[in-house]
């Protein structure tokens, strides 16, 4: 039974789920790439701890690079972050490109993406002097919200691991404790032309 997202542990910024006993605990890490040391990656979490990861051998690997509301059409899987700072703002809009959307619904989307009343597919898309008005439909709920055009856009879209260099900006999910510290990663999520993952 999964429970307890967002625990912080030994100050690492890792969240962890607890699953049937058969199961290994799975870990997610957040921060940035400190240097490289073959296939191992060294990443510096947003705490200043370090935690050392690697890839699986079917490791998947998703790009979140800078979009524009012109990649918002009908049909688009749409996930909507709202702002945390309590003003029913918006934070950003992520589209979810079809080579990604089986990922987070079969890998970590339960885990990363826990608020899934805010991910549906587009049914509409207008512009006004205010900005857009997007109608978002999730099985038989619809609404819409209105994005103004300062909102950040970004895509999510298939991913390489030549991407992936000192730097740069990482979720790594599916985490598997393995030998000597390391984390065997099934799901690499990293910024790309300098986007951070809001996850």
């Amino acid at each position: 039974m999964k429970c307890g997202l967002q625990i912080l542990l030994l100050s690492f910024s890792i969240s962890c789920v607890h699953l049937p006993a058969a199961a290994e605990e799975q870990l997610v890490l957040r921060g940035a790439i400190e240097k490289q040391n073959g296939p191992v990656f060294v990443l510096k979490t947003h705490y200043g701890a370090q935690a050392k990861f690697t890839l699986g051998v079917s490791s998947q690997l998703v790009a979140v690079e800078p979009g524009s509301f012109e990649i918002i059409k009908p049909g688009t899987m749409l996930r909507v972050v709202e702002s945390a700072s309590g003003s029913r703002g918006l934070s950003e809009l992520q589209v979810l490109s079809q080579a990604v959307q089986k990922a987070v619904q079969s890998r970590s989307g339960g885990l990363l993406w826990s608020d899934s009343s805010n991910i549906g597919i587009v049914s509409d898309v207008s512009s006004s002097a205010d900005g857009y008005r997007i109608s978002i439909k999730d099985g038989s709920h619809e609404r819409s919200i209105l994005a103004p055009t300062r909102t950040p856009v970004v895509m999510f879209d298939h991913g390489k691991t030549a991407d992936v260099n000192v730097g740069t900006a990482v979720v790594a999910a599916d985490g598997k404790k393995k030998p000597e510290g390391l984390v065997e990663i099934d799901l690499l999520i990293y910024g790309r032309d300098g986007a951070v993952p809001n996850l």
